[in-house]
């Protein structure tokens, strides 16, 4: 299935979304669905995601399935050299985690791996935010059963 969020120009009501339901109790992390997640050049690093995908959320136009999870050692990651680098798709949309008041969008920086797709409106069928503590957040999107 596919996951995302709403329309997500500015993002906030995603974050809006995760903020409401940070995890309590043991998180599920998996490295294998963080490569899943990655372009091929960003494979090496280590992206763990919490039980994919975490909750839905059932909005007019569709269906968002949130995850999130953590890199290990972001800042030595390919994928921070290529966020800081550019120091570009930084946005001022807070981390779900933690105190950082502006996250990355992994779409925008081609770090997804290609192949998601997009749906009619152009809106990403994946999106995700990592912060520089390496928290990441996102959605899947997929079209309401009864469109």
């Amino acid at each position: 299935g596919n996951n995302k969020k709403r329309k997500i120009s500015s993002g906030r009501s995603l974050h809006r979304m995760q903020r409401s339901h940070l995890a309590s109790g043991a998180w599920s992390l998996s490295r294998e669905q963080g490569n899943k997640l990655l372009a091929s050049r960003f494979r090496g690093d280590c992206l763990y995601l919490c039980d994919w995908p975490g909750c839905v959320h059932i909005q007019e136009k569709r269906n968002y399935m949130l995850f999130r999870g953590f890199f290990n050692n972001f800042k030595k990651s390919r994928v921070w050299r290529a966020i800081s680098d550019a120091n570009r798709n930084r946005i001022d949309i807070n981390c779900a985690f933690c105190s950082c008041k502006e996250t990355w969008d992994l779409h925008s920086a081609f770090c997804l791996r290609r192949g998601f797709g997009f749906h009619d409106d152009g809106e990403p069928v994946v999106r995700a935010y990592v912060c520089e503590n390496g928290h990441v957040s996102g959605a899947w999107t997929d079209l309401p059963i009864y469109s």
